[in-house]
């Protein structure tokens, strides 16, 4: 800090902080909140066991696939349009 800018703040004015008002909730307004906060959390915990479900899927996966490209035999059988893609998923998993 150089000391024109502590200087400036010294000299500022101080002053209270401005309040805002909270806006009122209604005993039915809170109830549709609270619904939609445990179907949120209902849909958070499904997506996170098809999440474990995909990991566990890309874990099984990647010893199969590791597997065919490490082999020159079985790496010829594969397609060549199906090649780019066992090739993009062993770069972001293998």
């Amino acid at each position: 800090m150089d000391k024109t800018s502590v200087i400036r703040k010294l000299n500022r004015v101080k002053r209270k902080r401005v309040a805002t008002r909270r806006p009122v909730i209604s005993k039915t307004e809170k109830d549709l909140l609270f619904n939609d906060i445990q179907l949120r959390e209902a849909e958070l915990r499904d997506a996170e066991k098809d999440l474990e479900k995909f990991k566990l899927e890309i874990n099984l996966a990647t010893r199969i696939i590791r597997a065919i490209l490490q082999n020159d035999k079985l790496s010829s059988l594969v397609p060549l349009e199906m090649r780019g893609d066992l090739e993009r998923f062993a770069e972001i998993y293998i």
